[in-house]
């Protein structure tokens, strides 16, 4: 189980990285003026779905917990 959730955040990771140099390379690349809001629009709300995607992954739920809670009934 703690290697898929290791696996799925390094692919996370990985694609930030990707979209950080994306991002970075975008306004030398010689589009128009109205492409690149559109594709820096794209982008961010591609950033925000990975990070949102990698933080719902990475939290257990909360009846999933594998820690011995001790008097967890009081």
């Amino acid at each position: 189980m703690f290697d898929i959730l290791y696996l799925m955040h390094m692919a996370h990771k990985r694609i930030l990285y990707g979209l950080a140099a994306w991002i970075s390379i975008l306004s030398f690349l010689g589009f128009p003026t109205s492409w690149k809001k559109v594709l820096f629009l794209i982008s961010g709300l591609a950033i925000i779905f990975v990070v949102y995607q990698s933080k719902s992954t990475a939290t257990p739920k909360k009846n999933e917990s594998r820690a011995f809670t001790e008097n967890a009934g009081l």
